[in-house]
């Protein structure tokens, strides 16, 4: 079961729990900083929470950074300056040291890992009715000129069986 953000997970599964929802393997959770009440500081104790409390495996299963605050068509860039999270500047560096520690609190707190969204969603002429391109091409681990960036060592170094 999918929830967005940690916080409405926990009152989200006291409910379902509540009216007879039990019968599920994982817990997934989308962990964007800029919309959560939780800091990649304190977020373990959410995921720890969840984790003991219905005895389910969990996993953060979207969450992403930016690596430029630049955007490279008319899609406004949904992870803007107000995603930035102190310690972690919007740059390639600064994504990767993101997912390193998010992915470090996860596993710390019990979690299984991570999947990132959207490590392609590259700019391109397709259209949407907000613009044409991506909304998330400075969050993805491609550079301007679509080929991949440093961020995308991240999957290389922490492949599981």
């Amino acid at each position: 079961l999918h929830i967005a953000q940690p916080e409405n997970g926990l009152w989200w599964f006291e409910q379902a729990t509540a009216n007879g929802v039990v019968d599920y393997d994982w817990i997934g959770l989308s962990y964007y900083p800029k919309w959560s009440e939780y800091t990649i500081d304190n977020v373990g104790e959410a995921l720890t929470t969840l984790i003991t409390t219905y005895k389910k495996q969990l996993r953060v299963v979207e969450t992403a950074y930016p690596f430029t605050l630049e955007s490279w068509d008319d899609a406004g860039n949904i992870l803007g300056e107000d995603a930035l999270i102190q310690g972690y500047e919007a740059s390639i560096n600064g994504q990767l040291q993101y997912l390193k520690d998010l992915k470090n609190v996860i596993e710390t707190s019990g979690g299984k890992g991570i999947i990132y969204w959207e490590p392609a969603w590259v700019s391109t002429d397709c259209s949407t009715p907000w613009g044409q391109g991506s909304h998330w091409e400075n969050a993805t681990m491609f550079d301007r000129s679509t080929k991949a960036h440093e961020g995308i060592t991240f999957f290389n170094e922490n492949l599981t069986n």
